[in-house]
């Protein structure tokens, strides 16, 4: 089975029309959702039998096991919480929107599943923080990434799920078969394995390294590479970002050696898809996020590919400590709930250790980083190398993206996603590129994140 990109886009929680990182990342302004006409503040207590409507994106057999998991609080837990609940469909592309239309006519869930950046929902007034001994908790059981993309103001306004970052994956018998036992440190080092690997045998190419150049990634991972190679993408004071930075040294580096493949010739660009690549058994080595090798390998058609991976952390720059990007999805309460204290005790159900089922359903069935961070091991459906490489490697050295906490970064993606493009393809060099970017760029931060105060 080979999944469309927007089957893609919704297995990694990344929705939209012209965002990069869509529904992970806020949109413009003007796209923002409606802050509700009604006051908020503590509703009376609701009787018993209570029902509250979640919203949840995933359809499909996704969306049958997501029911099973809300079946099981109905049936078990909610009777002793007086509270039923309900889930209802809502397309990831489709949450601003009917977000905004719901809320002006009444009809708002209680609870999200959602990927919106924090900074957006709160700012417009949509959701409320957590109850101070909640925000407590997160901050006491989950990665410092994932706490850091629930806090705004210094308040904590939900609980992470979905936990996305990207790792190494290899096929370990390619890598056997050229003598290589171990993989390199440093990113320099990749670049002279990957060409190394790319060979031809029986009229097929097999290349070294595959690039996700004309998707997502191509924005998404953009601030990891660029700290993997000494830099920073964004200035902030506060939760306000002061400055934008990609025509620099650090940045050149970085996109260069995406581009340095393409001028070896050890990539799969301007001949075939990454997904293809890898359903195809042509690919040695890439980067993505742990969704792909669930969704596209094992259950895609190449289970050979899948029991063959290898998986380790993104290699940094020689002299760099490794850092890797992250981003996902939140549980988050809807402001004006009349529900307010059966909707905390719902999600604390779902969230809360020892038993956290939504984790474990996110983690299991989705295809995620563990966000707590006593997330019992050995994983359930995971191999060994997924473990080790993704849980045990990738996860504490994530970073927010910063994107998360930038008004203007769907645009800003967009800018990105187009000149990587351009560059992987060779119609343009590296640093004319970047130096015309960084000018849209600053152009893009000033009007949409110029406004605002720390």
């Amino acid at each position: 089975m080979k999944l469309s990109r927007r089957e893609m886009l919704k297995a990694l929680g990344i929705t939209g029309v012209g965002l990069t990182l869509a529904a992970c990342t806020p949109a413009p302004a003007s796209e923002a959702p409606a802050a509700s006409s009604s006051e908020g503040g503590e509703a009376a207590p609701a009787a018993a039998g209570t029902e509250l409507t979640i919203w949840f994106h995933w359809g499909g057999a996704t969306g049958e096991r997501a029911q099973e998991l809300i079946d099981t609080y109905n049936s078990e837990q909610g009777p002793d919480d007086g509270v039923s609940v309900t889930i209802e469909t809502v397309p990831g592309g489709e949450y601003r929107q009917k977000m905004t239309a719901s809320r002006m006519a009444g009809t708002a869930p209680d609870v999200y599943h959602t990927s919106i950046p924090i900074l957006e929902l709160a700012t417009n007034e949509v959701i409320r923080e957590l109850p101070d001994e909640e925000q407590a908790y997160v901050r006491e059981h989950y990665l410092d990434s994932t706490i850091e993309r629930m806090s705004f103001q210094g308040k904590v306004w939900g609980y992470p799920t979905e936990h996305q970052a990207p790792a190494l994956i290899y096929r370990r018998s390619m890598l056997e078969a050229a003598g290589v036992t171990e993989i390199p440190a440093s990113a320099q080092e990749i670049r002279a394995l990957a060409k190394e690997l790319t060979h031809e045998a029986d009229g097929q190419k097999y290349y070294g390294f595959t690039q996700w150049y004309d998707n997502y990634p191509a924005s998404f991972h953009f601030p990891g590479i660029i700290w993997r190679f000494g830099g920073e993408m964004y200035e902030f004071e506060g939760d306000i970002p002061r400055k934008i930075m990609v025509d620099t040294p650090e940045c050149a580096a970085a996109l260069g050696w995406w581009r340095g493949m393409v001028d070896d010739g050890s990539t799969q660009v301007g001949d075939l898809g990454f997904t293809e690549a890898w359903q195809q058994g042509l690919a040695i080595m890439g980067e993505i996020e742990p969704w792909f090798p669930f969704i596209n390998l094992r259950d895609g058609g190449a289970e050979d590919v899948y029991e063959d991976l290898g998986v380790v952390y993104v290699r940094p720059a020689e002299s760099i400590s490794p850092v890797v990007q992250s981003g996902g999805w939140e549980l988050v309460a809807e402001r004006n709930s009349e529900h307010p204290a059966e909707s905390d005790t719902f999600m604390q159900w779902m969230m809360h250790e020892p038993g956290m089922p939504f984790s474990h359903f996110i983690v299991e069935i989705i295809g995620s980083l563990p966000a707590p961070l006593n997330y019992p091991t050995p994983i359930p459906g995971w191999s060994e190398a997924m473990m080790d490489g993704y849980a045990a490697q990738t996860a504490p050295i994530t970073r927010m993206h910063p994107g998360l906490k930038v008004l203007g970064d769907g645009e800003i993606g967009t800018a990105i996603s187009e000149t990587v493009q351009a560059v992987m393809l060779q119609q343009d060099d590296v640093e004319p590129a970047l130096a015309s970017l960084q000018t849209t760029l600053d152009e893009i931060l000033e009007r949409t994140d110029g406004s605002r105060t720390a």
